[in-house]
């Protein structure tokens, strides 16, 4: 695990790998310098291919924050061109902070377009992509672009790298539908709140059995997430909007329906309230007993 010691005396956030014991023997970690990037290389023999992978975790803190740094995506990229250069594959994943719309991640150079400086590209290799089958273009979900967003890009162009979101597995089902303009035109005709674009910080699908996979939408803030809230059961066709809700809080929410004493019962603000038919509005904890709380009013 590499910890990160910046702003408090202790060691805080980090990144760690977890794997089954039995893999022990094919996973070795590979110790480096950067905070921002845990490197370990998996046997051939557990994937079947002609060479060890190697893996980079990657967690680059948020810009603008004080763990943010300058130099991660060059401590980064300097990692990666040592391994790369002693490994036939190299792969980077995790959480990266940058925002990159539908920007492009390689450069392709037209004989018809003059360059000044020729030796600062490298014309990435998409003819790869065409033979795998996977898109050239990316369609993200996400239409925010930022900082570290163009340092990303950067990276994937000088490092014949790509951008696996938007290309490839459940993204691609999705790639034509354009979700945070259905969702802001949805709350728009059924609950008649008016939301810009900047309002959705992030709208993504979650792994689901069942189609249509739910989706997790983050809100510029929460007086935005309190005002869609607040009308919810407006919503048409049967849409649910539920708030970020625990197993352990979902059960709880259950138990106070099935009792058949409330008319209403809600998530909020990381508690569970419910309203009976007489108006008695209380917060609910995990263990309380619920016909007790209601005989007492408190």
């Amino acid at each position: 695990m590499k910890n990160r010691k910046k702003v408090s005396k202790n060691r805080s956030g980090g990144i760690t790998l977890g794997y089954k014991l039995e893999l022990a023997n094919k996973i070795k970690f590979l110790p480096t310098d950067s905070q921002f990037v845990l490197w370990f290389k998996v046997s051939s023999d557990l994937l079947d291919i002609d060479d060890d992978i190697v893996f980079g975790i990657v967690y680059i803190p948020p810009e603008y924050t004080n763990y943010s740094s300058q130099d991660a995506y060059s401590q980064l990229e300097n990692e990666y061109i040592i391994f790369s250069n002693n490994y036939k594959y190299v792969s980077l994943l995790g959480d990266f902070n940058g925002r990159t719309a539908d920007d492009d991640d390689f450069v392709i150079i037209h004989n018809d377009k003059h360059i000044d400086n020729l030796t600062d590209f490298i014309e990435n290799k998409v003819y790869m992509l065409e033979e795998l089958n996977i898109p050239k273009k990316r369609k993200s979900l996400d239409r925010v672009k930022n900082g570290y967003g163009k340092r990303l890009l950067d990276l994937c162009k000088g490092n014949n790298l790509f951008i696996v979101n938007g290309r490839i597995g459940d993204d691609r089902q999705y790639e034509q539908q354009d979700l945070r303009q259905d969702f802001i035109q949805m709350v728009k005709s059924d609950l008649n709140i008016t939301l810009h674009d900047r309002d959705i910080v992030a709208i993504h699908r979650l792994p689901a059995q069942r189609e249509p996979r739910p989706l997790i939408v983050r809100c510029f803030n929460t007086d935005i997430k309190r005002s869609i809230m607040r009308k919810r059961k407006e919503l048409r066709n049967k849409v649910k909007f539920v708030d970020d809700v625990t197993t352990r809080n979902i059960a709880l929410i259950k138990r106070l329906e099935d009792s058949g004493r409330f008319d209403q019962v809600w998530y909020f603000n990381c508690g569970i309230y419910g309203r009976t038919d007489h108006g008695l509005q209380m917060k609910y904890g995990l263990y309380d007993d619920i016909n007790r709380r209601l005989r007492e009013g408190k």
